[in-house]
């Protein structure tokens, strides 16, 4: 059957997607922060606050569902009901690398499959933190993870002063139901300073506490150039230390901190 130029013209303008474009994946945030890959419309259940960060509803909401938004827009851009499949076709695949790639006792063979499962399917235990930590490990990448009712923010993995600007840093939802990206002009070193931002909003944020003896510290708070003005107890001085120990580390991702006193820190 000959079909006319006409007629062709007439059933592309009937298609309800023909004006639909693949998301755009902002140059720049290939490295150190995470890329927007938002396929929803304006104002439709996308939230942004004053600075341009948008918060993302994420489902399935799974961690590995969240992972997958942002690093393969075909997820994105696949129907919500239809995610379950590639979920678990990913979930078959790092079931049988994870073995390969994590390694240490931070991640016991058992409880590491079993996390790695809830993380990909979901269930009560999707967002344990051996879960969040095993994703970490699979597609080297960092996480912030964010509770907004407690307005409590951590670190996955936990060694903040470990983390590098070269590896994507993500923003997750504790519920993994919701994804934060930045505004376009973000990069890697803003962190110290959005995070100082998000503690005078009132935010609580866990930093890994510091460990050793006394001299150990002491010659830990020497190397970090910080010194209390007070005479501190040594879980105190564990605490600050390891908050400062991470802030001095992500500062270098810019330029060199100055000296601080963690008396107040």
């Amino acid at each position: 059957m000959s079909v006319s130029f006409e007629n062709l013209k007439a059933w592309i303008a009937e298609n309800p997607n023909a004006n639909c474009k693949l998301p755009v994946l902002r140059e720049g945030f290939s490295k150190g922060v995470s890329v927007n890959v938002s396929t929803q419309k304006e104002g439709e259940n996308v939230q942004k606050d004053s600075l341009h960060w948008e918060a993302i509803p994420i489902q399935p909401a799974t961690p590995l569902s969240c992972i997958l938004y942002i690093t393969d827009p075909m997820y994105s851009l696949t129907p919500e009901g239809a995610r379950g499949s590639i979920l678990r076709e990913k979930c078959t695949e790092l079931e049988s690398t994870y073995t390969s790639i994590l390694k240490g006792r931070q991640f016991p063979i058992r409880k590491t499959a079993e996390a790695i499962i809830a993380a990909c399917t979901g269930g009560s235990s999707a967002c344990s933190a051996l879960g969040w930590k095993a994703l970490c490990g699979l597609f080297k990448i960092q996480i912030v993870w964010f509770d907004e009712t407690q307005k409590l923010l951590q670190f996955y993995p936990e060694e903040l002063h470990l983390w590098t600007p070269e590896n994507p840093i993500y923003f997750f939802s504790c519920l993994a139901n919701q994804v934060w990206t930045p505004p376009s002009n973000w990069k890697a070193h803003h962190l110290g300073m959005w995070l100082s931002d998000k503690e005078n909003e009132g935010w609580r944020i866990n930093y890994e506490e510091a460990d050793g003896t006394m001299e150990e510290l002491k010659a830990l708070a020497k190397e970090l150039e910080v010194f209390p003005s007070t005479k501190l107890l040594k879980a105190e001085l564990c605490k600050r230390l390891g908050k400062a120990r991470a802030i001095k580390a992500i500062g270098k991702w810019d330029c060199v901190p100055d000296v601080m006193d963690i008396s107040t820190a």
